[in-house]
């Protein structure tokens, strides 16, 4: 009998080791390698490449839909992770979470990728900003990013020759915000299955945005989406919907090393004879 297949987020909660592995790999972009303005934080590129790591698995390193490819032991195929990071800006974003929260996901920001099916479906410009037929426009969109999965899986078979599973494929995000005022940023995951909800209600906020109503939450916000400015798709999920989630956890600091100190530790005696050129200048 084929040995079942057992991922992490996907088919199972993490254990302790895997929670604490990702926390540490986290951290290590804390020693100013991180991608933000401060180089002190972990960034998005950062996080992707701690899944990556993490679960032995390969990082995409581009825009593609899933950042991460895993393959499972004694597994013919592969499931994909699109990795999405957001802080969350509530002093009490942290707070909660897992009760009326929501995580929040940029799913997409490419207006012309829609508009092109839209357009396939006689769907146009003049009928969003008359804010006629919000459910065929919220549906078509939807539609949209599940042709992106379905596209992705095609391109993952020519490339690799192996099959990549949507259904066990995921969303995994990570949050970060604080619990109170002042305090330290503390970090969550959460999975979420590729498959939206059925039965989502669609609304014109304006003539330049759509809403998609939770069927569970119906005066919850489930999607906005925003097809003049940015073009952006963004997926609210509460947290407490997620089939699998890590504990919330905190950062390690450890020392700040430069670039220079890397290179000089690399490679001490070419750094000592840059050094010493420069000197002479």
């Amino acid at each position: 009998m084929p040995p079942s297949l057992d991922v992490a987020f996907v088919t199972r909660a993490p254990t302790e080791a895997e929670e604490l592995r990702l926390a540490l790999v986290l951290s290590t972009f804390c020693d100013g390698s991180g991608m933000n303005s401060a180089g002190c934080l972990p960034g998005w590129r950062d996080v992707e490449r701690t899944v990556a790591a993490v679960f032995n698995g390969r990082g995409s390193e581009n825009k593609d839909v899933f950042d991460v490819a895993v393959s499972p032991n004694g597994v013919a195929y592969d499931v994909g992770i699109s990795v999405k990071c957001k802080n969350l800006p509530s002093s009490t974003a942290m707070t909660g979470i897992e009760t009326t929260r929501r995580v929040y996901m940029e799913l997409a920001n490419s207006p012309a990728k829609f508009w092109k099916a839209l357009g396939d479906a006689g769907l146009t410009e003049v009928d969003f900003k008359g804010q006629r037929e919000p459910e065929k426009f919220g549906g078509s969109v939807l539609d949209t990013v599940y042709s992106w999965h379905v596209a992705a899986a095609t391109a993952h078979v020519k490339n690799t020759g192996r099959a990549l599973d949507l259904e066990h494929s995921i969303y995994l995000t990570l949050s970060n915000g604080t619990r109170s005022k002042g305090t330290e940023n503390v970090y969550q995951w959460h999975s979420f299955p590729l498959r939206f909800a059925d039965d989502i209600h669609w609304e014109f906020r304006s003539p330049k945005s759509l809403r998609g109503l939770d069927p569970k939450h119906p005066s919850e916000v489930l999607f906005d989406w925003y097809p003049f400015s940015g073009g952006q798709l963004k997926y609210y999920p509460r947290a407490s919907d997620a089939p699998f989630r890590s504990k919330q956890f905190t950062l390690q600091r450890p020392p700040a090393i430069s670039l220079f100190e890397k290179a000089a530790t690399y490679f001490p005696s070419e750094w000592a004879k840059a050094q010493a050129l420069r000197d002479d200048e």
